[in-house]
């Protein structure tokens, strides 16, 4: 089933009836399935390749505040690339909002699902990684980074056969049905199957276990004692830090206490087992949380190759949010 045929049988199975106007890209409703209503939202790729602008965030942020509250089901379709860039600083910060939001949706346990269009890039294919389900059509496309970006890091054309071929069998359905919690559009998921939670411990755990079947992890060197000027001007009362392949983790003294610090140094591109990494040393303090944490980011962008993409980046970025 191609993503618009996915479009058209979603408002059909699920009965689809929109709440309002749309804005921009989204459209919001509600719709039921086996007898149980459910919340609905619709993003297409009607303009600027389906970018979420300020004013569908703040729709968003607001749907997603209600169903953190009720816990109630919600449905998604997403054809977009993320965040609309071209609306600048306030579309960045509203689309943060939403995110947010987004978050604490996920943590209330609210079942959600979301269903891939023909493009889910960047910020939405991380709004889609929250979900305890995605579906994709046979012609979607999910990655933090699309094709050309992805070829430009390669040194090749997006016009290359060979480098299409290779793009499409990582970032293309056929290679995201084969990781947990991603399912091809069937007409049972339309007609049988409600959107399920998902749990960030579960997840997490998943996520380390597809780096460790692939070889691919930042913990393999030891972590090496830091010191430097920067980190001296920060904490002139001491600190005991060290630094593990970018990430840094340790103690530092701020006016007579210890605080916990964690972060990313050194300007790396922020790739799918540093972020893993990152989340794992926040979520091992989740049992017995610092009174105050320090999370340090020198980061210029997330990481913009194939073999990130490979393991589904988008779902590492959206695991660090979490924790």
């Amino acid at each position: 089933m191609l993503a618009h045929e996915t479009l058209a049988q979603l408002r059909t199975q699920f009965d689809f009836q929109p709440v309002g106007q749309p804005v921009g890209n989204l459209t919001l409703g509600k719709g039921t399935l086996r007898g149980q209503p459910l919340h609905m939202a619709l993003v297409e790729n009607r303009n600027a390749s389906g970018a979420l602008g300020a004013k569908e965030s703040d729709r968003l942020a607001s749907l997603f505040k209600v169903i953190a509250a009720k816990q109630a089901p919600l449905v998604m379709y997403l054809d977009s690339a993320g965040a609309k860039v071209s609306e600048g600083l306030p579309a960045l910060g509203a689309f943060r909002h939403m995110y947010r939001a987004a978050l604490a949706m996920a943590e209330s346990g609210a079942p959600t699902a979301v269903f891939c269009g023909a493009n889910c890039y960047g910020g939405a294919s991380m709004l889609a990684s929250l979900a305890g389900t995605r579906y994709y059509s046979r012609n979607t496309r999910l990655a933090m980074s699309g094709p050309a970006i992805l070829a430009q890091t390669a040194g090749v054309s997006v016009l290359d056969e060979m480098f299409q071929a290779v793009s499409l069998a990582s970032i293309g359905a056929d290679a995201r049905i084969k990781l947990p919690g991603n399912l091809a559009v069937s007409p049972s998921a339309m007609s049988e199957e409600l959107p399920r939670a998902a749990t960030s411990g579960a997840r997490h755990a998943e996520l380390g276990a597809r780096l460790a079947q692939i070889g691919n992890g930042a913990g393999n060197a030891a972590p090496e004692k830091i010191e430097r000027k920067d980190l001296d001007k920060l904490y002139p009362q001491g600190y005991t830090l060290h630094e593990q392949q970018g990430v840094l983790r340790g103690e530092a003294v701020v006016e007579g206490s210890t605080v916990a610090v964690v972060g990313l140094i050194g300007g790396k591109l922020l790739g799918a087992a540093r972020a893993w990494t990152l989340a794992d040393l926040v979520w091992a303090r989740r049992a017995s949380p610092p009174r105050t944490l320090h999370l340090l980011i020198d980061c210029e962008s997330h990481a913009t190759t194939l073999d990130d993409e490979r393991v589904m980046l988008s779902a590492y970025l959206a695991n660090l949010s979490c924790a």
